[in-house]
């Protein structure tokens, strides 16, 4: 990432894109803590899994997930994995913003937390921190590790799984 700051007007317009998400029976469980203090920042990657930057990012929004949302969407859920489904409402907040940032130029990076990040950020012990997205300008000719994904004839099936022919 490049020292370049994410302005408050784009990082709204990041943070609005989560906010649409869809969730589970519009349940909503989360709640974004913006990060824009350096030395808060440097140590949310420093107990991040694959956080190795160059340079530390210019933001990070903290995507939470509320404890007390899990215990309102335990009873409609009726026996179902409720803290899968609240998880999965997380990731698409996540990838709200994601493409919400590339719409704006914004480079992003999904992290997973190892450490104390919680009391840093002042969570409860019940809530959990299951992501978070940094954000910042790509520094130009940085080295960027390698991307590719399968062939898609590999990973899409026709009816049945295994089922090649599409």
């Amino acid at each position: 990432f490049t020292e370049e700051k994410i302005t408050k007007d784009k990082l709204l317009k990041i943070l609005e894109a989560g906010r649409w998400a869809p969730s589970r029976i519009n349940i909503q469980p989360w709640h974004f803590i913006l990060v824009d203090d350096k030395k808060k920042i440097k140590q949310l990657i420093s107990e991040a899994n694959y956080g190795d930057f160059h340079e530390p990012p210019s933001a990070i929004i903290a995507l939470v997930l509320r404890t007390k949302c899990l215990t309102e969407i335990r009873n409609e859920l009726k026996g179902r994995d409720y803290l899968l489904e609240n998880y999965m409402c997380i990731a698409m907040a996540g990838l709200q913003m994601v493409l919400e940032a590339h719409f704006l130029g914004i480079s992003s990076s999904f992290l997973t937390i190892d450490g104390g990040s919680k009391k840093m950020l002042g969570l409860s012990k019940e809530d959990f921190l299951p992501l978070i997205l940094a954000l910042g300008y790509e520094k130009k000719w940085a080295f960027q590790k390698g991307r590719f994904r399968k062939p898609l004839m590999d990973i899409v099936s026709h009816n049945l799984l295994d089922n090649n022919g599409f």
